[in-house]
């Protein structure tokens, strides 16, 4: 029987991992995070949770990233939301690869599971379903997906934006701050820095007058 890998599709030929199959209120739509653009500092720690026997059994993957830190300390899902990287997808362009050979929509899998559970039986109707299919392409087969798909709606997007922007002001004044006191530092072990830096002040002021 193949082995049914779960949290891992496409999304416009971009792969993703599938943090919550249907949105609450939401069901047309899905949160994602597009593996290729986690920073690298927080990459590993997602892949090795996601393939772990732990992430594998989880029934969304949600669930197990709220109760694991990154190693840098920090709750893994609050981080993901936060920074931006968990988006909005819409689940019928989502495309499902459990296995080597096998390829469904999201949301088709979606109600696959809500019919047939998870276990053997969930596997058994998938492989009939690619099995029906002739294994093609599923993207052919179904609805063209729009070329223009927003994975975020505007107003998401700019809440992700002023957080983003946030964080990055205030690491810019921890930077500035941490100049200056390395500044202060390098003229209190050498004091002719300080003056140097008069002298090149009193040069400029004269040749601009």
């Amino acid at each position: 029987m193949a082995k049914f890998f779960k949290h891992v599709g496409e999304h416009n030929g971009k792969k993703v991992i599938i943090v919550q199959r249907a949105l609450p209120g939401e069901d047309h739509l899905a949160a994602v995070i597009y593996s290729q653009i986690i920073p690298s500092k927080y990459h590993d720690d997602i892949m090795a949770i996601l393939q772990s026997d732990e992430g594998q059994q989880s029934n969304e993957f949600m669930d197990i990233m709220n109760r694991r830190l990154l190693s840098n300390g920090q709750n893994m899902l609050v981080t993901m939301v936060n920074e931006g990287y968990v988006k909005k997808a819409q689940a019928n362009q989502v495309i499902v690869k459990p296995n080597a050979s096998s390829a469904i929509r999201l949301d088709e899998l979606t109600k696959l599971l809500r019919e047939a559970g998870q276990g053997a039986e969930a596997i058994r109707r998938l492989e009939e379903l690619d099995r029906q299919q002739g294994r093609k392409d599923p993207i052919k087969q179904n609805a063209p997906m729009p070329s223009s798909a927003q994975a975020l709606d505007d107003g998401s997007l700019a809440a992700s934006y002023m957080t983003q922007a946030t964080k990055m002001r205030s690491e810019a004044k921890g930077l500035l701050a941490e100049a200056d006191r390395l500044e202060t530092e390098a003229k209190q072990l050498d004091p002719s820095l300080d003056a140097s830096k008069a002298s090149k002040r009193g040069k400029t002021a004269k040749a601009a007058a």
